[in-house]
């Protein structure tokens, strides 16, 4: 087997290229089906191969809702910190 990499000539078994240690084998992005390392699209969903998946696709939905939650909350705490003016040492603010 030739690796699409460098180009050598592999074991016909082999899971690795011996010269340069590209896989053989990818998964998919998207779905995690195993691919052969030449395949341009997943079989079985039809991802292209060597896209990585969007960011939505690898953070699970719940850590997204609380990072996305968290972010809207800092977004306004700022607006908030910006609008008020800083009162520093108890002393009254200047008007």
């Amino acid at each position: 087997m030739k690796c699409p990499r460098c180009q050598h000539e592999n074991p016909p078994t082999a899971k690795f290229c011996v010269e340069c240690a590209a896989p053989f084998v990818q998964a998919c992005a998207r779905c995690g089906t195993a691919m052969p390392a030449t395949a341009k699209f997943c079989p079985e969903c039809a991802h292209p191969a060597g896209a990585a998946a969007g960011p939505a696709t690898r953070t699970p939905r719940h850590l997204a809702e609380r990072i996305l939650g968290s972010r809207a909350a800092i977004e306004g705490e700022l607006l908030l910190r910006q609008e008020q003016p800083a009162i520093a040492d108890g002393a009254a603010p200047l008007r």
